[in-house]
This record gives C-alpha cells, sequence and structure tokens, in this order.
C-alpha cells in the first residue's frame, strides 16, 4: 500500500501544526479557537485564492484578540467579585464585632458606644463603596457585550463581503478562460493566415523569377533583331517585318512589365 503524505502547516494564531485541507482546518478552528458554524466557511475561503486567504487570517487574528479581552475581563471580573467577597466577610466580621461589643458594652460609659458608632459608620461607608463598584462593573461588563456584539455583526459582515468577493474572483476566473480559449483560437487562425500568406508570396517569387527569364529571352532577341537591322543585308521586306517583330516583341515586353508590377 502507498503511504499518503499530508502537507501540514503552522497556525499563525496558536503555533500548533494543522493539515492542509478544509476538514483538518474547520476541525482546528473549532477545537483550539472555539468557533462553530463560521470554522467551516472560513475553512472553504481559505483555500479560494491568496487574497482571500489573507483576510482569513485578518479575521482570526481579530477573533483571537478579542477572545483573550474577554478572557483578560473574565479574570477581572472574578478578582472583584472575591474583591468584593472579601469585603462582605470584612463587613460581617466587622458587624459580628459591633453586636458582641453592644453585648458587653451595656450599661458602661459613652466612650465605647462613640466608637461603635464609628466603626457603624466606616460600614456603611464599605457598604457604599461596595454598591458602586459593584454598579461600575455591571455598566462595564453591559458596555463590553455590546462590544463584542458589534464586532459579532462586524464579523459577519466581512464574511458577507468575502463570499461576495470569491464569487467574482471566480467569474472572472471563468471568464478570463473564455478569453484564453478565444485568444488561442485567433492565434492558430492568424497562424494559418501566415502561413498561406508565405506561401503566395513563394508562388509570387517564382512567377516574378519566370517573368524576369522571358523578359532577359525577350531583350536577346530584340537585341539580334536590331543587330540585323544594322547590318542592313536584309531586304526591305525583311526589314518591315522585322520591324513588325520588333514592335510586337516590345508590346509583349510592355505587357510583362505591366504584369511583373
Amino acid at each position: 500500500m502507498e503511504m499518503e503524505y499530508m502537507e501540514y502547516i503552522t497556525c499563525p494564531l496558536c503555533r500548533d501544526p494543522m493539515c492542509v485541507t478544509i476538514p483538518h482546518v474547520t476541525e482546528h478552528l473549532e477545537r483550539k479557537h472555539l468557533l462553530r458554524t463560521s470554522a467551516a466557511v472560513l475553512a472553504g475561503n481559505m483555500f479560494a485564492n491568496s487574497q482571500a486567504n489573507e483576510e482569513v487570517w485578518i479575521i482570526l487574528k481579530e477573533f483571537d484578540e478579542k477572545n483573550k479581552a474577554i478572557e483578560f475581563m473574565e479574570k477581572n471580573k472574578i478578582a472583584a467579585l472575591h474583591v468584593l467577597y472579601e469585603k462582605d466577610l470584612e463587613i460581617k466580621t466587622r458587624n459580628e464585632e459591633v453586636n458582641e461589643l453592644k453585648k458587653k458594652m451595656t450599661g458602661t460609659p459613652k466612650e465605647p458606644f462613640q466608637r461603635i458608632e464609628h466603626q457603624q459608620k466606616e460600614i456603611h461607608e464599605l457598604k457604599a463603596k461596595n454598591t458602586s463598584f459593584a454598579y461600575e462593573m455591571d455598566t462595564r461588563r453591559q458596555e463590553y457585550e455590546l462590544k463584542v456584539l458589534e464586532n459579532k455583526l462586524k464579523c459577519e459582515k466581512e464574511n458577507v463581503k468575502i463570499r461576495r468577493n470569491c464569487e467574482t474572483l471566480q467569474s472572472q476566473l471563468e471568464s478570463t478562460k473564455t478569453l484564453l480559449v478565444e485568444a488561442r483560437t485567433s492565434r492558430t487562425k492568424k497562424c494559418i493566415k501566415t502561413e498561406n500568406q508565405h506561401e503566395e508570396i513563394l508562388e509570387l517569387k517564382n512567377r516574378n523569377a519566370s517573368l524576369s527569364s522571358e523578359m532577359e529571352n525577350l531583350k536577346f532577341q530584340l537585341m539580334t533583331v536590331e543587330n540585323k537591322l544594322k547590318s542592313g543585308k536584309e531586304s526591305k521586306a525583311e526589314n518591315a517585318q522585322l520591324k513588325d517583330l520588333v514592335e510586337a516583341q516590345q508590346n509583349e515586353l510592355k505587357t510583362l512589365k505591366t504584369r511583373v508590377v
């Protein structure tokens, strides 16, 4: 059996290795980064093209930052609740101490009672501070929840934008493929036309060579006729025939010149 070798990459967010397939990336996003239905969508967009892959990693980095901020807020909330719990315990112990002092100090001078009243005032102040602190924590929690909802809506809009960009890129790819096919067909047609033109040029060159040879022959015949006319040995009848022959050959030469042009 042939062994299948899977390609692995490192996750830019958590630096864990993951296999370069849509199911493995989806499982990694669901398990490690706590994504749900958007995990499969983001994993599919990663393999659409390089631009979509970069946009998906930008969104995932923002998700990771928001999750870290949520964890930080939760830790602060737990710490604040722990502080409130300790304050409540302190108030409870102070109240118990005050009640014990009241029981012990029944019928005693006014000074211990003044001390008790001062402690009660401190207790009331601590309660008021705890109430204001709890109200502030609630308002901050509500503001943070609103920000989280706004970020979720923003991410959903970005996901829709990414899907639309993927669809437009796919349509552009299809149109580019059709244009390439048309360019190839037109190129083959041009090549065939060029070959035909080369054949016609060769044929014209051959015809031109044959016509030039015919012109040379006619020139030679014309020179012989002219030499005969100059010699004057022939009779007038022969001279007339020769003149007619010269004129006919000159006409043929003109026609050949026009054909060559």
